[in-house]
């Protein structure tokens, strides 16, 4: 029965991992897409941005 939670943990753990660094890259696309300069103006446009 442990040995089967032990699974069930690290097939949870996968998934989690795989949808953030999925959430990751699609993020760094959209701002490669946008254009880095235009990242650097909305971030001078929110401060919170910076924070």
């Amino acid at each position: 029965m442990e040995n089967r939670l032990d699974q069930r943990t690290a097939w949870g753990l996968l998934l989690v991992r795989v949808v953030v660094g999925l959430s990751f890259i699609l993020h760094g696309l959209s701002k490669f897409q946008m254009g880095l300069d235009q990242v650097a103006v909305w971030c001078k446009q929110h401060p919170a941005c910076l924070a």
